[in-house]
């Protein structure tokens, strides 16, 4: 008999989160845990455990569920969210990463540094074009590009765009 259920989530979350997550049983101190594929946190399950850790997931070992990743929340929808950001901001990384004709990837974090050191403004200034929906723009100077043209890169903040 299978101990766990499948957890439903806003509409809205659910759609984005593309995934399925299941509720299994409380932790030793009664804490509710959640468990979900590893899928849902990167194409490969390496890059997937990196972020999955990031967010206090660790790997399921339970024998009715196999290749996910649990964690505890009693915030679900948040926990989710955060998921969802995550991979967000690994797609906007690689965006950017793609307007360049050369570009020297950080040894550590990958795509989650590109887009840290994005934000912050390493790769020049980041102006925030519009505050309600969260979106942003960086110009990529034209001898950077794979075009040789000057590119304006617009991006939103990921939580904005939930």
């Amino acid at each position: 008999m299978s101990n766990m259920s499948e957890c439903h989530l806003d509409k809205k979350t659910e759609d984005a989160f593309g995934y399925r997550i299941y509720r299994v049983t409380n932790d030793v101190n009664g804490n509710p845990r959640y468990v979900t594929t590893w899928m849902a946190f990167a194409d490969d399950y390496q890059s997937a455990l990196k972020i999955a850790r990031s967010e206090g997931f660790r790997v399921y070992r339970g024998k009715d569920f196999g290749g996910g990743f649990v964690a505890q929340s009693y915030n679900l929808e948040s926990t989710v969210e955060g998921i969802i950001a995550i991979r967000k901001k690994e797609e906007i990384a690689k965006e950017f990463v793609g307007f360049h004709k050369v570009f020297e990837m950080p040894a550590i974090a990958g795509y989650a540094k590109v887009y840290s050191n994005l934000e912050g403004g390493v790769y020049g200034e980041t102006r925030l074009i519009d505050e309600d929906t969260g979106e942003f723009e960086i110009e990529i100077p034209g001898s950077e590009t794979v075009s040789g043209n000057p590119t304006v890169f617009n991006f939103f903040e990921p939580r904005a765009a939930l």
